[in-house]
This record gives C-alpha cells, structure tokens and sequence, in this order.
C-alpha cells in the first residue's frame, strides 16, 4: 500500500513539474521584441536635412515615425529651408540615434508614445495652443474609410474655434472595414497616432504646409527628401 502511494505521489509531481518547466518556454516564445530596443546601424548624412536621418531610422527599424515639419506663417510663404549636415552618427538604438540627430539641428525634438516616435518643432514643446498639443476630452469617429477622411472627422469634433487642417490623398491608406474609434483624453497627436497604427505598425503621418494652411499626409514610413508637396487636398 505505502509502495503504491509513494508512485501516485512521485507521478503527480513529475507531471506538476513537467508544467512547470514547459509553461515558461511557451510565454517566452509569446513575447514580442520591442522595436526600441534594437540596434541601428551608422546613419550618414551627406548635405541633407536631419529629417532625412529620420527618414533613414523609419526604413531601417519596425517602429512608427511621425513628424510636424516647421510651419511658415502664409501658405504663399516660400517653404522654410532646413540646415544641411554631413555626419556620419553612432550605431545604436533607436533613442540614441534620435538623440544624436536632434542634438545636430536643436529645432527638432521627439518623444516615444507607445510604438510611435513622434518629432516636432522644440518650440511648440510647451505651448498649449498648438494644434497638435491640444487634448481631446471626447471623439468618436464614425464608419469611417480610409485615413484622411478619419481626421476631417476628427477635427471637426474639436472644441473652440474652428480649425483647419487638410489631408493630401493618396492610395493605400483605407482601413480594412468601415473605422468606428473612440479617443479619450489624448492629443491630437496621439489620436493621429492611433489612426497610423490601425493602418499598420510602421505607419505614420507628417505635417507640412503653413499656419493657414496645414497639411497632413500618411506614409507606410517616413521617405528622405522635402515635406509632401501641396497636391490634391481634402480640406476641412
């Protein structure tokens, strides 16, 4: 009797064991490599704007880049012309790269929300009234198709006067079913942010344009070269 005992016994804890080592190794597999933490190679800038350093992180890593280019004052402003830099920076992640590039044209400033590095003039930084500081208590879109049609909506659920955005059209940024979404408590660049990512996780979207007349465009990544010219616009 004792010696069947001590079998059950020893068989139940082999096969508690058993889960026990088998158990980690499935949630290790499960997890998922944070983009963030993935080193980058030497980013060469060779008379180019650091926005084309930017651009070369997007391409070169699976984290979501956005940026908001300067603004002129008049969209009949001759667009503003960015420094040009020729460096070759340090391999690294992709927060020390973006430091690095910042730290050459000081003008530009970036923050991580989520999956999505976000770069934005530094002196907008802490001014309330910039449109895309601005937080939106309540939104709701509603079966919505594709991208630029999401942040018309958007935008015009904003409190307070009328603001005017518009957004260049282009192919391949529709949603795979008609979008309902609701924001809480978000910027507007975050809001922007998660309309990027229900499209894809390296989506993103840039600001070009002028004071009155801002444009926004959306990209699978960022691309080197000048802000998206003015084409065919929808317009708030």
């Amino acid at each position: 009797m004792n010696k069947l005992k001590y079998t059950f016994i020893t068989a139940a804890l082999s096969i508690v064991f058993g889960f026990l080592i088998v158990a980690p190794t499935i949630d290790i597999r499960a997890q998922k490599e944070d983009p963030f933490e993935a080193q980058i190679g030497s980013i060469k800038l060779v008379n180019q704007p650091v926005t084309d350093g930017f651009a070369q992180l997007s391409q070169s890593s699976d984290i979501s880049v956005s940026i908001e280019y300067p603004l002129t004052h008049s969209i009949s402003d001759s667009a503003a012309r960015l420094p040009r830099f020729t460096a070759e920076l340090k391999p690294g992640k992709p927060a020390e790269i973006l430091d690095q590039l910042c730290s050459l044209d000081p003008q530009f400033a970036w923050v991580r929300i989520g999956n999505a590095v976000n770069i934005f003039p530094a002196a907008s930084r802490d001014k309330p009234d910039y449109l895309f500081n601005r937080v939106i208590r309540f939104a709701k879109l509603s079966n919505v198709s594709s991208a630029d049609k999401a942040v018309i909506q958007l935008v015009n659920q904003l409190p307070g006067p009328r603001q005017q955005i518009a957004t260049l059209q282009t192919t391949g940024f529709t949603f795979s079913e008609p979008l309902t979404h609701e924001f809480r408590d978000v910027t507007v660049r975050q809001a922007l942010d998660e309309i990027a990512q229900i499209l894809g996780p390296t989506y993103g979207w840039q600001l070009s344009g002028a004071e009155d007349f801002r444009v926004v465009m959306f990209h699978t990544r960022l691309r080197p070269g000048s802000p998206a010219k003015v084409g065919a616009l929808s317009r708030r």
